[in-house]
């Protein structure tokens, strides 16, 4: 079961990248789904194990999320096959979360995590490549270039979204590495710096929002940990890879100082609103209805597929808006505001539940920490783009298991993490 989760995560982290540029990969996608059944049965013979996972309160919003989005079916009469879709595009990053609990062991995430950072060696090199590259051909690829750049996550269109995921990651895994030792590393400075590189160059404006964003959350959960010298050297070198950023590409800068203007902008080209679409969504498409602003137009009719069978009638009439590349737009334009609602209850009870055993140095603090960004980055990506509905959610919901599997399992060796 182990190699079947380890193969999900290689997949959509090195392979589905490449589907603009080698159709028959996509077609590959499907066999996730036979492996999602192999591990079901898995989870099947073992249920007295998934019944005993300690701590597991992060279930309590994903079962109201499935009420709600059964409600919100039965509401809206929608057709049994996409319903079906809907359940296989939403619940299937839940068998793997589960399955890492169960069969992932403490050993395995201490390599994940080195083996994450080590990746950044290869990352550089590819994302600057791609860059020359794209940016040579930029005329065949409507001037947005730089939406093609994904280093090891791949090169088609809108795959930044996926580097940028990583890239969040792997900037909070050595910054609680420092926080953690009380002492700077040569880890984060490379990090800090060359994570910064790679998100001018893939034009991943989002980037310099959310690191700060990161870097801020983590001073205050270790606040009471870490020397003022520490944090000082840790934050100028943080200030210091954000002026790599401005000199590299000062017009992304600007666009986030004026970010209404550059909303504004993009409007044009998403026709929905990136950070407060809902008033749109509830006059063009809910007809201001108080059922369906609670309850959307129904878990399965907006959904797409290349199969006509699997493909919404909604979708069909108002796929240009464009509303599959978000995914706070999918959700409350299926399952409406109470299922919005208990979909970010999933990270937001996983945070508090990490936040609570990190204050009681219950288990381990780094991976307390690391779930604790973890849902944090998947709160700030739901406005981002739709990378939690997309096959790359594997790699995240693993990154979010890390706290239950530190949980739940004996280690080999000791429980100290470190790079």
């Amino acid at each position: 079961m182990k190699t079947i989760i380890l193969f999900e995560i290689i997949y959509v982290f090195f392979i589905d990248g490449f589907t603009s540029f080698i159709p028959v990969v996509s077609s590959f996608n499907y066999a996730l789904d036979l492996l999602n059944v192999v591990l079901i049965c898995g989870l099947l013979i073992d249920i007295k194990s998934v019944f005993k996972i300690k701590e597991a309160w992060i279930f309590v919003p994903w079962l109201i999320y499935a009420v709600i989005c059964f409600v919100s079916t039965m509401i809206n009469n929608v057709d049994f096959l996409l319903f079906a879709w809907a359940i296989r595009n939403t619940f299937r990053f839940l068998v793997l979360f589960l399955a890492a609990i169960i069969y992932v062991s403490k050993d395995d995430l201490k390599r994940f995590f080195n083996i994450l950072f080590n990746l950044q060696y290869i990352n550089i090199p590819l994302v600057i490549i791609q860059h020359i590259y794209f940016k040579a051909n930029a005329e065949n690829l409507e001037g947005i270039y730089n939406d093609y750049i994904g280093g090891i996550c791949g090169f088609e269109l809108g795959v930044n979204g996926r580097l940028n995921i990583y890239l969040a990651i792997l900037l909070v895994i050595v910054l609680i590495d420092v926080f953690e030792k009380n002492k700077l590393t040569w880890q984060y400075a490379f990090v800090s710096l060359s994570t910064m590189t790679c998100a001018a160059l893939a034009e991943i404006k989002f980037f310099l929002i959310e690191a700060s964003l990161l870097f801020i959350l983590l001073s205050i959960v270790y606040i009471k940990k870490i020397n003022f010298s520490t944090f000082i050297k840790t934050l100028l070198i943080f200030g210091g890879s954000l002026l790599l950023y401005f000199v590299m590409e000062p017009g992304h800068v600007r666009a986030v100082l004026h970010y209404k203007s550059y909303e504004k902008g993009t409007a044009e080209v998403y026709k929905l609103s990136r950070s407060n679409p809902f008033p749109q969504i509830n006059q063009l498409f809910f007809d201001n209805s108080i059922i369906k602003e609670l309850f959307g137009i129904g878990f399965g009719n907006a959904e797409y597929s290349r199969f006509s069978f699997f493909t919404s009638e909604f979708f069909n009439q108002y796929g240009d808006y464009n509303y599959r590349w978000f995914s706070h737009q999918m959700l409350y334009i299926e399952t409406g505001l109470l299922g919005f609602l208990s979909f970010i209850l999933i990270p937001v009870v996983a945070a508090v539940q990490s936040y609570i055993a990190f204050l009681k140095n219950k288990g381990n603090r780094f991976v307390s920490a690391f779930t604790i960004a973890v849902a944090a980055t998947i709160f700030m990506n739901l406005w981002y783009n739709n990378s939690f509905r997309s096959d790359f959610a594997y790699f995240t919901y693993f990154c979010l298991a890390s706290f239950l599997i530190f949980r739940n399992h004996d280690s080999l060796n000791e429980d100290k993490i470190s790079l």
